[in-house]
């Protein structure tokens, strides 16, 4: 059993039941600025293929329900959810980690958090155009959905979206302004793959 802090331990405990572990896990990295659908295509990927998703706004309330978006609380958040990455890839579960993962050295520490578990990693980069954005964003403060936590107004699209980096290497280009069925197939594809390779 691994010596897992109390943070760590609060938030596998949030995302049982997990799905039956694989010999080669795929780990999903979703990159996009908020708004752009991540959350949305990780829950539809959910529904093809056995995945648990790891949230970053998830592990945020979790550690705190009325987050200031400090840097501290930043640090925080994202050192627990790279400690339990590496506790479920260890174990061999197949997993999505939905935040906005927009610079190159954020990712490259996916790519090493996954090579040290015998993971694949699969990229999907989020190019939604900005006017769905909106309206995304729009309805998502009008209309509250429980599984979406998210705080991201259109202000903060805007900020974060100026500054994302271009993803380096082969991966799969998602616009969720229409119907993402195709890409979800080939994203499903690839964990599937990742999962027996």
């Amino acid at each position: 059993m691994r010596d897992r802090s109390p943070d760590v331990r609060r938030i596998l405990e949030f995302l049982q039941p997990l799905p039956e572990p694989r010999r080669y896990p795929a780990l999903v990295v979703l990159v996009g600025p908020p708004g752009t659908g991540k959350t949305t295509f990780a829950r539809r990927l959910r529904e093809l293929v056995p995945v648990t998703i790891l949230s970053a706004d998830d592990v945020r309330k979790s550690l705190f329900p009325q987050p200031s978006y400090s840097q501290q609380e930043h640090a925080r958040v994202f050192g627990v959810a790279y400690s339990v990455l590496e506790d479920l890839l260890a174990r061999g579960v197949p997993t999505v980690f939905d935040a906005t993962n927009l610079q190159e050295h954020l990712r490259q520490r996916l790519y090493r958090i996954a090579e040290r578990s015998g993971a694949r990693p699969v990229v999907v980069a989020f190019e939604t155009p900005s006017a769905a954005v909106r309206q995304r964003i729009e309805r998502r403060f009008a209309e509250p959905s429980v599984w979406d936590r998210s705080d991201a107004g259109w202000t903060v699209h805007e900020s974060l979206a100026a500054n994302a980096e271009v993803v380096r290497g082969w991966h799969f280009v998602v616009d969720m302004s229409g119907d993402a069925s195709s890409a979800l197939a080939n994203v499903a594809a690839a964990v599937r793959g990742a999962n027996l390779h």
